[in-house]
């Protein structure tokens, strides 16, 4: 059974940059975020999967690869979720190239943010759509 937290999905409309120094790219540029999600959580909230989407239009895989690995794209990700989720959020880490998509990037979490993202959709259950 998924969990309420599991299957929400908050929907942004951000720019992220990447900074062009990750081992898959050298684009610099701007990337339109338009949601994120926690599509997995372990029992013990030690562990979770957060996947960050962008929209095709302004990154194309095929062309500038895979954003994996770029700090820039990292640190605005932490700088958003300490703005939007939670407060000392920094356990966030690139998740294995395998589980990169075509539309979004895939981060490893740990208790500190899953504790804040279970917490904000408490607290936003009622304002956002929960599927």
């Amino acid at each position: 059974m998924k969990y309420e937290y599991e299957k929400f999905k908050m929907k942004i409309d951000e720019f992220f940059e990447t900074s062009g120094d990750g081992f898959y790219t050298d684009k610099h540029k701007s990337v339109k975020i338009t949601r994120i999600e926690v599509p997995y959580i372990d029992n013990d909230f030690s562990f979770g999967e957060l996947r960050v989407f962008f929209d095709p239009d302004y990154w194309k895989i095929l062309e500038d690869n895979f954003i994996y690995t770029d700090p820039g794209f990292l640190r605005d990700v932490i700088s958003f979720a300490n703005r939007e989720i939670g407060n000392d959020i920094d356990d966030v880490a690139y998740s294995e190239y395998h589980m990169q998509g075509d539309d979004y990037v895939s981060f490893d979490v740990s208790e500190n943010f899953l504790r804040a993202w279970v917490d904000l959709v408490v607290r936003r259950s009622n304002s956002l759509t929960v599927t």
